[in-house]
C-alpha cells in the first residue's frame, strides 16, 4: 500500500516556496507512488489559477490520517501533525547556524529535517541536530522552460552581466554594483541588468531599487539597466540565455535558484564560493568568487546555536572575475555550455526522486515519539491568530478547515453592525458570505434563502444579543461550525449540545468560541472543551 503524505504549506502565492512546493509535489504526484494530499490555505477552487486548481482540488479532498506530513515554510512551529504521523520539517536557512528555537522545537519530536543544500544541512549537524535525521533535498529547473536553446546575439553586442534577486544585502547587491562600476567605465562594451524580485511583497521597504534606478542613469558610469516587472518563466529563461554571465555575490542563500536556471540556459554563472552553490557550480561551469566566513553580531538575526554567519565575497577577487569573463567571451561561452549539460541533471523530476526515496525510507521507521506535538496538533488555542480582523480565532478558523476541507465555501455572520468581524479572515480567503442584521425568523429566512446559503455551508457567525433564538431558527441549515462572541458563549451552551455540536475553542482574549458539528470532530481533530 502506498504510503499517505501530506505536505503542507503555501502552494498559491508568488513566493519562492510556493514555486518550489508546486513544481516538487507535482512530480511526485506524477511518480504515482505515494498517496498525496495537500494541506493549505482554504482556498475557493473556483479563484486559483487554473494550472494550479489540480492543487486546490487535493487540498479540499482532505488529509485524513497521514502516514507521513510534511511542513513547508513559516508554518509556526508551536503546531503539531496528527497523532501517529511521522512528522517532516522542510527549513532553508540564509544565516549558518540553526536558530536556537527551530532546535528546541525539533530535536525531538521531528522525524527528519530537510534543507535544499549540502552546506544548509551541514550546518544544522554543526548545531547538534542527529546527522540521521537530516537530509539535503535540491531543488531543479523545468528543462522545457530553462534549456539552451540557441541563441540570437552577435559578437559585437554589448557584454551582458546579469544579476536575478532580491535587491538585498543579504544577496549581494552591493557587492554586485560596487565590483561592476570599479571594473568598468562608460566606453566598455558591457551592461549589467538588474532583475529584482517584485519589490512591493515580501521584501518591501528593503529594496535598493530606487537607488538602482538612479545609478541606471548616470552617464558618468557604465550601462546598467534594472528591471523589477513580474515576468512568466519563459520571459525569464529568455533573460537568462541573452546574458553572457550570470553573477550572484550572496552572503547567505539556502539554494540559489536563479544560479541553476541560468546555467540550465547556457549561461556562465559567478557565485560566492564555501555556500549553498557548491552542489553544482565549480569551475568547470563558471566561477567561485573567493569568500571569507563573518560572524553575524551576538543573536542576529535571531538567537542561535553558535554564532550565525554570513559569507563576504572578496571584492578585488570579484572585479578580477568580472575583467577576466568580459575579456575571455570564448571561455565564458564554453564554462556556460558545460553549466548547461550539468543542469539538465539537476531536474524536478530528479529532486522528486531523491524525495521520495527518502520518504519511503521514512515511512519504514518507527514514529519519533512525541506526546507534545500530538498535544499542540489538538489544542486549537496553539493556532489563535489575526489573519483580517479583530478576533484571535482568524487562526482557528484557517487551521479547523484547513484539516476538515471547504465543501461549500460560504459563511453567513448575524451581527447588528452588519460588518464582518468573526468571519473576516474568510471573507480575505474570498469565500461567497454575506453579513446580516439581526431580524424575525421569517424575514431572515428570505434573505438567506436570496443570497445562496443552502444546508451544510461552512461557518455561521453570531454576534447579536438573541444569539441562541437565531440559532435555533436556522437549526435546519446545520452548519458545519458555529462562531460566537464570548458574551454569548454561556448562553449557546445549551443549544450547542441540544443541536449536537461541541465547543472545540475558546479564544483567550474575548472568549470568542468555536463550535463544530459532532460528525466532524473526528476529521477536525481538535479537543472538546467542557
Amino acid at each position: 500500500m502506498r504510503p499517505k503524505v501530506c505536505w503542507s504549506g503555501d502552494f498559491f502565492s508568488g513566493f519562492s516556496l510556493a514555486f518550489v512546493n508546486r513544481r516538487l509535489v507535482q512530480r511526485l504526484i506524477e511518480r504515482d507512488n505515494l498517496e498525496i494530499s495537500i494541506r493549505t490555505e482554504p482556498v475557493r477552487v473556483d479563484l486559483v489559477e487554473p494550472d494550479y486548481r489540480h492543487f486546490a482540488a487535493r487540498a479540499t479532498a482532505g488529509i485524513g490520517k497521514p502516514d507521513i506530513t510534511v511542513v513547508t515554510g513559516l508554518i509556526p512551529l508551536t503546531h503539531g501533525v496528527p497523532t501517529g504521523s511521522r512528522y517532516i520539517r522542510y527549513l532553508p536557512w540564509e544565516y549558518g547556524a540553526m536558530p536556537e528555537i527551530w532546535y528546541d522545537y525539533l530535536h525531538e519530536e521531528c522525524d527528519d529535517l530537510w534543507a535544499p543544500s549540502t552546506y544548509n544541512a551541514d550546518a544544522y549537524v554543526a548545531g547538534g541536530f542527529p546527522r540521521e535525521r537530516i537530509a539535503a533535498i535540491p531543488h531543479g529547473i523545468d528543462p522545457r522552460i530553462f534549456n539552451a536553446a540557441p541563441r540570437s546575439r552577435s559578437e559585437d553586442e554589448p557584454f551582458r552581466f546579469l544579476y536575478v534577486g532580491a535587491t538585498i544585502p543579504r544577496k549581494g547587491i552591493d557587492l554586485m554594483v560596487n565590483a561592476y562600476f570599479r571594473t568598468f567605465a562608460p566606453g566598455d562594451n558591457v551592461i549589467l541588468t538588474i532583475k529584482d524580485v517584485n519589490p512591493d511583497t515580501f521584501y518591501r521597504g528593503t529594496s535598493k531599487g530606487s537607488e538602482i534606478r538612479h545609478f541606471a542613469n548616470v552617464p558618468t558610469l557604465a550601462r546598467m539597466e534594472y528591471v523589477d516587472a513580474v515576468i512568466r518563466d519563459e520571459d525569464m529563461a529568455y533573460l537568462y540565455r541573452n546574458a553572457d554571465c550570470l553573477v550572484l555575490p550572496y552572503r547567505g542563500e539556502g539554494f540559489a535558484m536563479p544560479v541553476l536556471e541560468a546555467m540550465a540556459c547556457g549561461t556562465a554563472v559567478m557565485a560566492t564560493a564555501g555556500g549553498a552553490t557548491d552542489d553544482f557550480v565549480d569551475e568547470a561551469v563558471g566561477w567561485r568568487i573567493p569568500s571569507t566566513r563573518v560572524d553575524t553580531p551576538p543573536g542576529e538575526p535571531v538567537p542561535t546555536r553558535g554564532r550565525a554567519w554570513l559569507m563576504e565575497c572578496d571584492l578585488d577577487a570579484l572585479s578580477q572575475l568580472l575583467r577576466h569573463a568580459y575579456e575571455h567571451r570564448g571561455e565564458t561561452r564554453m564554462r556556460g555550455q558545460a553549466g548547461a549539460r550539468r543542469a539538465a541533471q539537476w531536474t524536478w523530476d530528479r529532486a522528486a526522486r531523491i524525495t521520495e526515496e527518502r520518504l519511503l525510507e521514512i515511512a519504514a521507521r518507527p514514529v519519533v515519539p512525541s506526546a507534545s506535538r500530538d498535544a499542540r496538533y489538538r489544542n486549537a488555542r496553539v493556532y489563535e491568530d489575526r489573519r483580517s480582523g479583530p478576533s484571535l480565532l482568524d487562526g482557528v478558523l484557517r487551521e479547523l478547515f484547513a484539516r476538515m476541507t471547504v465543501t461549500d465555501p460560504h459563511y453567513l455572520e448575524i451581527n447588528p453592525n452588519g460588518k464582518a468581524v468573526l468571519t473576516a479572515v474568510l471573507a480575505a480567503f474570498q469565500w461567497n458570505g454575506v453579513v446580516l442584521a439581526p431580524s424575525d425568523p421569517e424575514t431572515l429566512t428570505l434573505q438567506i434563502s436570496a443570497h445562496g446559503i443552502r444546508e451544510g455551508f461552512d461557518v455561521l457567525a453570531l454576534g447579536c444579543e438573541d444569539a441562541a433564538s437565531t440559532w435555533e431558527t436556522l437549526a435546519t441549515l446545520r452548519p458545519r461550525a458555529v462562531a460566537s462572541s464570548g458574551v454569548l458563549r454561556s448562553a449557546l451552551e445549551p443549544i450547542a449540545t441540544q443541536l449536537g455540536y461541541a465547543r472545540i475553542a475558546t479564544e483567550q482574549q474575548d472568549g470568542d468560541s468555536i463550535f463544530l458539528r459532532s460528525d466532524l470532530l473526528g476529521a477536525a481533530a481538535f479537543d472538546v472543551l467542557g
